[in-house]
């Protein structure tokens, strides 16, 4: 009996001996390449999962805040052409008369030589865009809208309209326009003159359309 107990107990040692051998062995098998790797994905994961889509309202802040403060501090156009799509450019809508006109743009030099006072405001900045909606023209106000401020909302108010037709472009070039208007992602209305378009492709935000018409005359 007293054998039996000693075979037992030596068997039990065995095989504990035997898991714990192999349970090491399977840990240290693994490189440490392999475990760095295994916690580089996770990171990822957990990152991905707490990082916020370019599209919210808050990153966009983020990015209108940056390029709000670049125009109205500085004149250097390669710091500012990283906002205009080399794809669909920047459309620059404004009026010398009674009709819209249209120009478009690869480069803030085309816009800053049109000397609009209000890209070098510094007002602009003081205000952080709303999110609601977006002010209604009112001619019977001194600003033309119903309600003052900085507003955004994620519309797209030029996709359909007739403007570039009126402006007498060519066909060819309303084409193109339309095309770039349908990436139009966020409008944000600055009721001091300007109305900015934002479209957000590939993950990121570029500067498509800016209206600079006096409001009553848009």
């Amino acid at each position: 009996m007293k054998q039996y107990k000693k075979f037992v107990r030596l068997s039990i040692f065995a095989a504990s001996t035997f898991f714990i051998t192999n349970l090491l062995f399977v840990a240290c098998s693994s490189s440490p390449a392999e475990a760095n790797s295994r916690d580089t994905t996770n990171l990822a994961l957990e990152l991905s999962e707490e990082l916020k889509s370019p599209a919210e309202y808050d990153q966009f802040l983020w990015i209108y805040s940056a390029f709000i403060y670049e125009l109205t501090s500085s004149d250097s156009v390669m710091q500012l052409n990283k906002y205009i799509s080399k794809e669909h450019r920047l459309t620059i809508i404004y009026a010398e008369g009674a009709l819209p006109e249209v120009k478009r743009t690869e480069s803030f030099k085309d816009l800053f030589a049109m000397n609009f006072v209000v890209l070098k405001d510094t007002n602009l900045r003081s205000e952080t865009p709303k999110q609601e909606s977006l002010p209604e023209r009112n001619c019977d106000q001194p600003t033309g809208w119903n309600k003052t401020g900085c507003y955004t909302q994620e519309i797209n108010p030029i996709k359909d309209t007739d403007l570039w037709t009126v402006a007498g472009l060519r066909e060819e070039e309303i084409k193109s326009i339309r095309t770039s208007a349908t990436t139009i992602t966020r409008t944000v209305i600055h009721t001091r003159g300007v109305t900015f378009y934002f479209s957000l492709i590939q993950g990121t935000w570029y500067l498509t359309f800016i209206d600079l018409r006096p409001n009553c005359a848009a």
